[in-house]
Formats: structure tokens, C-alpha cells, sequence
């Protein structure tokens, strides 16, 4: 039987986030979600996965370290995860297996890259340049869909790996999930979290938003810092 192992870490470079990487389509697997226990509050954060970032552990007297790169066959999307690289290495050094106890992954995690506001029936407030996505198994495989508001449309496409495979248009939120056939008990607006607390509270008032490739536009970040 396996065993897990807890041990400490030892940042040994920052690394750097990617617009591109961490920003992204892919942006959930960049990003993991951390939760601490603080007096009498759970507190919730999420932490990345830099890249060309370096950790070192110490497991059963010897020092293995931890480089973020890219994915061979995805190069939007690390190469593998820590849990998995370390796992591996592992039982190759030791010839025994071992579980590390890392961050949990969650079964369904979602991203919203892209704030939009309307006040069109059936949106919930979301508007052009709403995108959200998420990755879960879709023909035996791992897919990941995104949902993007353009120009009054509902736009949904999946991806797999780094190639966009399939593309569907309609009118309203809720109906262009029902031509993917799956996840059939939950609505569009409630996969990719529109009607999520959080996102109709940030949708109640419109904010200022920078995106990635405006990050040199120094009116937007006046705007935002403001």
C-alpha cells in the first residue's frame, strides 16, 4: 500500500507568469486553489504554478527539486503536475511508491477570464466579453470548454489538448450547452458560474477591467488602481 508524505519546501527561483499561460484558455492549470485554517476563519486563495519556478523538498534524506515547464504535447499547459513529478521521481530513486499530499484538485474548476455587462433577458447581467471555462472528461478524455459572449451571441468551444475540435453559436445561455450532451442536469449559466454569487455581485455594478494585453495602457491602469 501507499503511503502519503507531508514534508516542507524551499522556494529556490520565483519563476515568471505568462499572460499568455496563466490568463489564458488554460489558466485553471496554472492556478490552484489553496485553503488555510486562521483563528476562527477559513481563509481561500488561489496560488500559481510560475513558470521556469523552482522548489525544493527534502523526502526520506535526499533533496528533489521542482522546475515548471511547459507541456510537450500542450504548451499552453504545465509539464506534469508537481504531485505527479514527484511521485515518479520518487519511486525511481527509492524503488517503493509514495503518495505526496499536495494541493487537491477539485473536480470542477472554472475560470472567468473576462467580465462583461448586460442587461439582455436571459444573460443574468453577463454581456460581450464574459468568458469562463472549465476542464472535465468528454469522450474518454480530458476537454476543456470555454464559453464566450460576443455581439449578443453565446459562443462555446471545446478544446482539446491545444486544438479547438468543435464550435457551437446560439442565442441564449442556457441553450448551447444542450448540443454538447453532457453534464445534462445542470444549465449553461450555472457551469460556467454566471449565476454564481460572487460573479452576480461583481455583475451588479461594472468595474474597471485591464486586460493582460493592456497591461501598457496607462489610462486603463489609472482606471483600475483607482
Amino acid at each position: 500500500m501507499s503511503k502519503k508524505c507531508h514534508f516542507t519546501s524551499k522556494l529556490l527561483g520565483i519563476g515568471l507568469i505568462s499572460p499568455i499561460l496563466h490568463y489564458g484558455i488554460f489558466a485553471q492549470d496554472w492556478w490552484k486553489t489553496i485553503s488555510l485554517n486562521s483563528k476562527d476563519k477559513n481563509i481561500v486563495f488561489t496560488v500559481p504554478f510560475r513558470l521556469y519556478m523552482r522548489v525544493s523538498c527534502f523526502l526520506n534524506g535526499k533533496d528533489f527539486i521542482i522546475t515548471v515547464l511547459q507541456n510537450n504535447e500542450n504548451e499552453y499547459k504545465p509539464e506534469p503536475y508537481p504531485s505527479t513529478a514527484i511521485n515518479s521521481c520518487y519511486k525511481e530513486v527509492f524503488g517503493t511508491k509514495t503518495e505526496y499530499s499536495g494541493m487537491a484538485i477539485e473536480k470542477l474548476s472554472v475560470v472567468i477570464s473576462g467580465l462583461g455587462y448586460s442587461s439582455k433577458d436571459g444573460y443574468y447581467g453577463a454581456g460581450e466579453d464574459f468568458t469562463s471555462s472549465f476542464i472535465t472528461r468528454y469522450q474518454n478524455s480530458q476537454h476543456l470548454f470555454l464559453l464566450k459572449l460576443e455581439d449578443n451571441q453565446c459562443i462555446l468551444e471545446i478544446y482539446h489538448n491545444a486544438n479547438k475540435i468543435e464550435q457551437f453559436t446560439e442565442s441564449m445561455p442556457n441553450d448551447v450547452w444542450k448540443k454538447v450532451g453532457i453534464h445534462k442536469k445542470f444549465s449553461e449559466s450555472y457551469l460556467f458560474r454566471i449565476t454564481h454569487e460572487t460573479t452576480q455581485n461583481l455583475l451588479q455594478f461594472e468595474v474597471a477591467i485591464c486586460k493582460p494585453d493592456e497591461w501598457n495602457n496607462y489610462e486603463k491602469l489609472t482606471k483600475v488602481f483607482n
